[in-house]
C-alpha cells in the first residue's frame, strides 16, 4: 500500500512537472509572436518610405540594360526625326492639298510644319532620354517607366506612321532607312520600359523581404526568456 502511494505521488508530480512546462512554452510561443508582430507593424511602416526611396542608378543588370534599351532607342529616334525633313513638306503637299487660294503657300507651310514637328520630336527624346540616365530611386525609375510605356510608345508610333507615309509617298532614295531606325526605335524603347518597370518591382519587393527577414530576426532574439 506505502508503494502505491509513492507510485502515486511520483506520477502526479511528474504531471505537475509537465503542465507547469507547458504553460511555460505556450506563455513562450504567445510572447514571442506577440513581440514579432509587434515589431514586424512597426518597423515595416517606418521602412515604407525608405524602399521606395532606395537607390538604384545602374545598380542591376535589369536597371542598366533598361536605361541602355531606351538611350539606344531615342539614338535611332533622332535619326527617324530628321531623315525625311528634306522630302515630307513635299510628301504633305502632294496627298493633302491645300484650296487653291492658298496653294502656293502649301509648300511653306507644309515646311514650316515639318520644321515644328522637328523641334517637338526633338524635345520629346530628351523628356524621355534625361530621365532614364538620371532618375536613381525606386518610386522614380517606377513612375518615369510607366510614362515611358504609355506616352513615349504613343511617340515613338508617330515617328513610324511619319516615315512610313514618307517612304510611301517620296521619291527621295533612302527613305526605307527612316521606317527601319523608327521601328527600331520603338521596340528597344518598348523593351527598354517593361524591363525598367519589372526592374524596379523585384527590386522593391528583394529589399522588403530582406528587412522583413532582418525584422524576424531581430524580434526572435528579443523574445524575454521565462524561467
Amino acid at each position: 500500500m506505502g508503494l502505491n502511494n509513492k507510485t502515486n505521488t511520483f506520477v502526479s508530480n511528474n504531471d505537475t512537472n509537465s503542465l507547469i512546462e507547458d504553460k511555460k512554452i505556450d506563455s513562450l510561443e504567445k510572447i514571442g509572436e506577440e513581440q514579432i508582430s509587434k515589431n514586424e507593424n512597426k518597423i515595416s511602416t517606418d521602412y515604407e518610405y525608405d524602399v521606395s526611396a532606395t537607390r538604384i542608378h545602374f545598380t542591376t543588370f535589369g536597371d542598366s540594360m533598361g536605361r541602355g534599351l531606351i538611350i539606344f532607342s531615342q539614338l535611332a529616334a533622332i535619326v527617324s526625326i530628321f531623315l525625311p525633313l528634306g522630302s515630307l513638306s513635299a510628301v504633305l503637299t502632294q496627298i493633302i492639298p491645300f484650296s487653291p487660294e492658298l496653294d502656293i503657300l502649301a509648300p511653306y507651310i507644309w515646311k514650316l510644319l515639318t520644321v515644328i514637328f522637328a523641334i517637338i520630336g526633338v524635345l520629346s527624346t530628351l523628356l524621355f532620354l534625361i530621365p532614364a540616365i538620371l532618375v536613381k530611386n525606386i518610386r522614380s525609375l517606377t513612375i518615369w517607366s510607366i510614362v515611358f510605356l504609355v506616352f513615349g510608345n504613343i511617340f515613338n508610333i508617330i515617328l513610324v506612321l511619319v516615315n512610313i507615309l514618307n517612304f510611301l509617298f517620296s521619291d527621295v532614295p533612302g527613305t526605307i532607312v527612316g521606317v527601319v531606325s523608327s521601328c527600331l526605335g520603338l521596340i528597344l524603347f518598348l523593351l527598354g520600359s517593361l524591363i525598367l518597370l519589372t526592374t524596379a518591382k523585384k527590386y522593391r519587393e528583394n529589399l522588403e523581404m530582406t528587412i522583413s527577414n532582418s525584422i524576424r530576426k531581430t524580434s526572435i532574439t528579443q523574445i524575454p526568456q521565462i524561467n
